[in-house]
């Protein structure tokens, strides 16, 4: 009498839960914010890496006399915070790309349902 019971419930539940995704659709409201952050991240890292570069590039030495000297310090920093923001622009672009396609395959599996 339990198993009978128990099956009833379990198709109500089965028909209740097809009904509640029929017809609707996943809708990814943060991929779009991601792609801003990654633009943003790296406009600053451009900046960034521009600024290092002009301040710390060359350094004047010299005891009576200043004469420009490559500092390769500042040049390495630039350098690298410049990769950095391209590496993680790419990398923010590509968990963009693919959180949007994680809710098209989601939502083409809900519309065979």
């Amino acid at each position: 009498m339990m198993n009978s019971e128990e099956t009833k419930v379990e198709s109500k539940y089965n028909e209740y839960m097809k009904n509640v995704y029929k017809g609707s659709t996943y809708k990814n409201r943060y991929a779009d914010v991601l792609g801003a952050i990654a633009v943003i991240e790296l406009i600053v890292s451009i900046v960034g890496a521009t600024y290092i570069w002009k301040t710390m590039a060359t350094i004047d030495r010299g005891l009576y006399y200043s004469s420009p000297e490559y500092n390769p310090f500042g040049v390495g920093l630039s350098f690298t915070i410049l990769i950095q923001g391209i590496i993680l622009f790419i990398v923010m672009q590509t968990l963009k790309t693919t959180a949007k396609d994680v809710v098209e395959i989601k939502n083409k599996i809900l519309s065979k349902e």
